[in-house]
């Protein structure tokens, strides 16, 4: 009965959450830790994968939720918006943008470049972007990880633009991050659902909890 009572008042039951790399590495942390203080009788699985993946298993029911970017979501999903996810560049500390307060996308395209492979909505709007100005890369690496394009930033093999969110991940002693400006280059990442699911209590707290803490720990939350 005690059990019964916590589900039915949001107080407990399971959660299960597929988000993208960077959201699951910087907003659920946070989320975690408020909602184990918040609702200790809630149970938060999660699942960090490429929003194409994420979006597949919010579609065949693996899991409640899934943080993913707005690209080709199908009608059936209800999309939030939590943030807008602004581009930087990073680089070595002693590359010549370290003393520059933003790049332009015709200046990082002049570079040797470090990208996410094709399967990473970050790459899909780098190429976007480049296009936009007429521009092709100068690819010298590409990397799934972002780790990976972290090292290889580091060992000076080239520059990456990654979304802000990103950012964070990837700052290391020798790591540098510059803002990119003209075109501005945003990646929208927010909650999706699917339309007229029937959703848990204990899912509707979270995600009012995950979009509490994003407008308080974010720098580009959406303001309602």
């Amino acid at each position: 009965m005690r059990e019964f009572e916590l589900f039915r008042d949001g107080m407990g039951g399971t959660v299960r959450i597929a988000a993208i790399p960077s959201a699951a590495a910087v907003l659920l942390p946070l989320l975690v830790r408020e909602a184990n203080e918040r609702y200790p009788g809630i149970r938060i699985e999660i699942m960090d994968s490429l929003a194409q993946v994420a979006l597949a298993g919010l579609l065949n029911g693996d899991v409640d939720i899934a943080i993913t970017t707005s690209s080709n979501l199908p009608d059936s999903v209800l999309y939030t918006e939590l943030l807008e996810d602004r581009f930087a560049v990073i680089h070595c500390s002693d590359h010549p943008f370290t003393t520059q307060k933003q790049v332009t996308w015709a200046e990082l395209a002049r570079e040797s470049l470090v990208m996410f492979d094709g399967n990473s909505s970050i790459r899909t709007l780098t190429d976007a972007a480049l296009t936009e100005i007429g521009a092709s890369a100068d690819i010298t690496a590409e990397a799934s990880s972002i780790p990976v394009i972290a090292g290889f930033v580091s060992a000076g093999i080239g520059v990456a633009a990654v979304p802000g969110l990103v950012t964070p991940l990837m700052m290391a002693p020798g790591i540098h991050s510059t803002p990119l400006g003209t075109p501005a280059v945003v990646r929208h990442v927010g909650i999706a659902q699917i339309l007229g699911r029937s959703e848990s209590p204990a899912c509707t707290q979270i995600v009012a909890l995950l979009r509490e803490i994003t407008t308080t720990n974010t720098a580009h939350p959406i303001q309602d």
